[in-house]
Parts: C-alpha cells; sequence; structure tokens
C-alpha cells in the first residue's frame, strides 16, 4: 500500500511527463501541439489565423486564444518582439500550421500580410494576421519540481529507516 506521499510524488512525476503531450487534428478541439508552434522571447506563439476578425466572409470564425487552455492574447509590448516569421516557416508543417485550431474554415495564412508588419494579437475586423501566445514553463520551474520530489522521496524513505531502526 502507497503512503499519502508517495500518491503525491506519482502524482507530480505523472503530471510533468504527461504535459505538452497532445494529439493533432484538422481544425481540432484537441490541445495546440508544440510542433506547431515557436518559442521566442520567453513565450510560445501560435499563428492561428490570416485574419484579425472573428468572423470573416461569412464563413469562418476565429476562436478566442482561450478556446485551447492556457492560450491567451499578446500585449501590446509583447507584441513589439513578435517571432520572425522564419522561425514559423521553419515548423514541419510549413507557416500555416497553427491556423487549423482556432479556425473553422481557414487552414492558411498569408506570409505577404506577415512580412509587411501586418500582424496582431487582439482582433479588430482586419485582415491582419492573428498571433496566439501561452507561457513557456522555465526550465528552473521544472527542476526544483523535481528536486522537490527527489527530497519528499528520501524524506520519507529516512522517516522508515528510523521507525525500523526503533
Amino acid at each position: 500500500m502507497m503512503s499519502g506521499l508517495k500518491w503525491i510524488v506519482l502524482a507530480i512525476a505523472a503530471f510533468v511527463a504527461t504535459s505538452g503531450q497532445a494529439q493533432a487534428a484538422l481544425i481540432a478541439t484537441d490541445p495546440v501541439p508544440k510542433s506547431v508552434t515557436v518559442v521566442h522571447n520567453g513565450l510560445r506563439w501560435a499563428w492561428a489565423s490570416p485574419v484579425a476578425s472573428q468572423f470573416w466572409g461569412g464563413g469562418n470564425e476565429l476562436k478566442v486564444p482561450s478556446f485551447h487552455a492556457g492560450w491567451r492574447y499578446a500585449t501590446a509590448q509583447e507584441m513589439l518582439s513578435i517571432p520572425p516569421i522564419a522561425l514559423f516557416q521553419a515548423l514541419a508543417g510549413g507557416a500555416a500550421a497553427a491556423a487549423p485550431y482556432w479556425n473553422t474554415v481557414f487552414t492558411h495564412v498569408d506570409p505577404s500580410d506577415y512580412n509587411a508588419g501586418n500582424v496582431l494579437s487582439v482582433p479588430d475586423g482586419s485582415h491582419y494576421e492573428s498571433l496566439y501566445v501561452t507561457a513557456v514553463p522555465e526550465p528552473s520551474s521544472i527542476a526544483l519540481l523535481g528536486l522537490g520530489a527527489v527530497g519528499l522521496v528520501l524524506a520519507e524513505r529516512r522517516r522508515r529507516r528510523r521507525a525500523r531502526d526503533a
């Protein structure tokens, strides 16, 4: 039988091991896989749409970033340092990779608009490209979680050894 401490350690280990794993599907409600996003300036960026409009052309609906857990609009300050287009174009699926995760029709983006600086995060009804962001866990935070789990296991072993020796 496992003690409560071991269950906590096991739960933390399971969370760390499974965080960020996702299945991809076109126009998906699945989590956005890391393979269709880029990390730049401490944020994970998704090129979410070829328009900055909630509804476009009578057919497409651009979902809000929170349609996928953890995503949000970039702040004005963050938009001052958007990723270079080359980072998006280097993705295995190309620059359009994240569009199916927030659009009901569009699966493409427009590199010419991006290159021209026509990029927003918050929709304004325009043809500008849309970018969404999410936080990237710092490696030090993950390391601290791991060290804490190791410390809990060692403390439990020490407690049991003392109980056995007493």
